[in-house]
C-alpha cells in the first residue's frame, strides 16, 4: 500500500536524498504479488509540505539502470498544473548529479491515467 504521508522541509528532503540511491529495485520482480517496492521505504519517499509526494529509486529493467522518479499530489489528479508542479519538484534531482557522479544519458516522461507522473533517467546498462 505504501507509507503514510509525512511532510518534510525541502532541507530535510535534500539531506536524505542520497539514501534513496542505495538500493536497486528490479522492475521484473515488482510485478509479483507482495513484491518489495520503493514506496514501502521511507528513504525513497519524499513528502513535501504542499502535499506532493515523490518516490525516487534506482531501478533495473531489461538490464538497464534508471533513476526513477514518480510523483503525485493529493490535491491535483492530472493535467498541466500537475505537470508544472512535478517539473518544479524535480529540481531536487540536481542533487543526483553529485550523488550519482554521472549525468543521466536520456529521460522519458509520462503521466498515468490515475495522475501519477513518471520520469525515467537512463543511467546505462547493468554490468554483469
Amino acid at each position: 500500500m505504501g507509507l503514510p504521508f509525512q511532510k518534510e522541509s525541502l532541507q530535510d528532503l535534500n539531506a536524505r536524498f542520497p539514501a534513496a540511491l542505495k538500493q536497486m529495485f528490479y522492475v521484473e520482480k515488482m510485478t509479483e504479488a507482495g513484491a518489495d517496492r520503493p514506496g514501502n521505504h521511507r528513504e525513497n519517499v519524499f513528502d513535501f509540505t504542499d502535499n506532493t509526494r515523490l518516490i525516487i529509486s534506482i531501478d533495473c529493467y531489461n538490464d538497464f539502470i534508471y533513476l526513477h522518479v514518480s510523483g503525485s499530489n493529493k490535491d491535483m489528479k492530472s493535467g498541466p498544473e500537475l505537470f508544472e508542479l512535478m517539473i518544479s519538484k524535480i529540481v531536487l534531482l540536481k542533487i543526483a548529479e553529485s550523488s550519482l557522479g554521472i549525468l543521466p544519458k536520456k529521460a522519458s516522461i509520462h503521466i498515468t491515467k490515475t495522475g501519477v507522473f513518471h520520469v525515467l533517467y537512463e543511467l546505462g546498462k547493468r554490468k554483469t
